[in-house]
Parts: C-alpha cells; structure tokens; sequence
C-alpha cells in the first residue's frame, strides 16, 4: 500500500470526479468505499436530523482503512483528523456544471449507484446553484477546516489531467 494511503478522504465539488476516483482508489489498495451520499440521503431526498447525521459519520470513520468520497462540511471535525490523506477536487465550475448536466441526462429517472435508494435524478437549480458557487462558496472552507483539523497528505486536483498524474504516480 502507497504510504499515507490507508484513510483517504475525497472532497470536491459535484461533478469533479469525486466517485470515479473513490471507486479507483477503493480497489486499488482494497479499502472499504464509503459514498457519504448514500448515509445522507434517505428515501425520496429526505434529510436525516443533523445530530444522527454526526453520529453516523463519527461510526463510518472509526475503522481503520476507508476511502470516504463527499462534502458535508457539518462533519469535517470528525471526518479530517480520522484522514491520512486528503484529496480535493478544485476544478473549473464550468467543467463540473456541464458533467452534472451530463449525468443528469445520462442518468434518467432513475437513481446513481453512489446515491441512496429512492433518490431519483431530478433536475434541481438550487444543486446547480451550488456546483456553481462551490468554487468560491465551499470549496475555501475544506481549505480553512482542513489548516486547523487535517495533519495528513494534501493533494490538489486542478484538472482531469492532474488526476491522470495522480493515477499514474500511484502505479509506480
């Protein structure tokens, strides 16, 4: 196993890649794939209550080898100091927002496998909205949190081409 490479944590905004690279790096190194989507979302995109939400990450980070792949800044405290490696999608909104657009479509009515039972694509402006303010809304706050709470390996994607050089680096 690549050192570092034990409790890898991937955050970025929707559409970057986050799922594609997870699912890579999950059978790589054989680690445990963890989509925080399908633990957030309930049923029909129901929210759960913020404090089980906690709860229930604080359990997921608890073992000792996972690859965990989305935001929710609510549990960067539980999740960030659990993490020996960090890896954040900084991409273009464009890039992401046409890839959402995509999968929408390419999805239909129907769910994603990284997404909870029951939570079927719909075409949603406030998620639009968000993918495209993540890079000056959200995406400083991984930064901000990840200074105080993250003491492991940080790797910045800024393109496809960066994750190509990651992949690549990881194969030797």
């Amino acid at each position: 196993m690549h050192s570092g490479m034990k409790r890898i944590l991937i955050t970025g905004s929707s559409g970057a890649g986050k799922t594609t690279l997870a699912k890579r790096l999950s059978q790589k190194y054989d680690l445990p794939l963890i989509h925080l989507d399908q633990h957030f979302w309930q049923a029909n995109w129901e929210k759960p209550d913020l404090e089980s939400w906690h709860s229930e990450v604080s359990k997921l980070v608890k073992d000792d080898k996972w690859v965990i792949e989305g935001n929710y800044a609510s549990t960067f405290d539980v999740r960030f100091p659990r993490a020996t490696t960090l890896i954040h999608f900084d991409f273009p909104r464009i890039l992401c927002l046409y890839r959402c657009i995509k999968r929408r479509i390419k999805t239909g009515r129907k769910a994603r496998s990284d997404m909870a039972e029951g939570c079927i694509e719909r075409f949603e402006w406030d998620f639009y909205k968000y993918v495209w303010s993540y890079p000056v809304k959200h995406g400083p706050r991984v930064f901000k949190e990840a200074r105080k709470l993250f003491k492991g390996k940080l790797i910045i994607l800024k393109s496809p081409e960066d994750v190509h050089k990651l992949e690549e680096s990881l194969n030797h």
